[in-house]
Order: C-alpha cells, then structure tokens, then sequence
C-alpha cells in the first residue's frame, strides 16, 4: 500500500455522523425502541454522494399496497398492522451516478 487515504476528513465526519444515528428499525430492535433516523441517514448520505455527482432519482417509503404481495414477510405485515407509521420508517433511497440512460434487460 502507498500510504495514500481514499477517505478525507468531510469522509471520516460522514462516517461518524452515520455511525451515531440509530438506524435499527423495529424488526431489528424491538417496537420498544420507535422509529429508527433511516430518513435523517439517507438524506446526509445522499447529500454527500452528490459532491460527487450523485443524484437522488427516489426516496420514498414502500406504498401500503406492496403489503399485499405474497413473497412481503408475514413479520412485515404483523409490524405493519400494528404501527401505521411502519412503512413510512421504512424508506428506500437510490442515487443515479451519470445520465439516465435506457432500461435494458440484463
């Protein structure tokens, strides 16, 4: 290894800051605990990710629809039955790195 650093010091404060904000939701840690900061850590890591060109193209929780698929775990449905606010603590974020460019099938 050279010695070079990929990671800066804005790098390594993301990181931290990441690291601190509780994002264990309450499948992963109980119903006890509330909602976890997944929209707070996705918003300072989309944010970062766009100093270098990233773009959101969505950040939004699941549709209370999705519910009704059959492969959603039955655990999924029984949390979401029981908080309504469920799904909506439960957002995805995806970045775009370039132009959109067409769908094509793999």
């Amino acid at each position: 290894m050279s010695g070079r650093t990929l990671l800066g010091p804005a790098d390594h404060d993301l990181l931290l800051r990441l690291l601190r904000t509780p994002t264990a939701g309450p499948l992963e840690a109980g119903p006890e605990h509330g909602h976890a900061r997944l929209w707070d850590a996705q918003r300072a890591y989309a944010r970062a990710a766009g100093e270098f060109g990233m773009r959101v193209v969505h950040h939004a929780p699941p549709p209370a629809g999705c519910l009704d698929r059959p492969d959603v775990p039955a655990v999924v449905r029984r949390a979401a039955a029981a908080d309504p606010g469920f799904l909506d603590a439960q957002p995805s974020l995806v970045l775009r790195l370039g132009p959109a460019l067409p769908r094509r099938r793999p």
